[in-house]
């Protein structure tokens, strides 16, 4: 039973790199060939990273491990 439950967890980890990957390419497409930005200031403090700018790509909720 715990291999059949590792090799879901690989299968699950492998779909979110591929969401990931095919997110980070229609995010370039749509901006002129840039790459989303490593992290950013905003005002008032705030900082934000790449995985903010793909969320509209891949879902707008983080997905978390099983």
């Amino acid at each position: 039973m715990s291999k059949a439950k590792g090799k879901a967890q690989q299968i699950y980890c492998l779909n979110n790199m591929k969401q990931l990957s095919l997110g980070t390419h229609l995010y370039i497409d749509d901006n002129k060939q840039w790459y989303p930005p490593i992290q950013e200031a905003l005002p008032a403090g705030f900082e934000t990273s790449w995985r903010s700018y793909l969320f509209n790509f891949v879902g707008t909720e983080p997905v978390l491990p099983l």
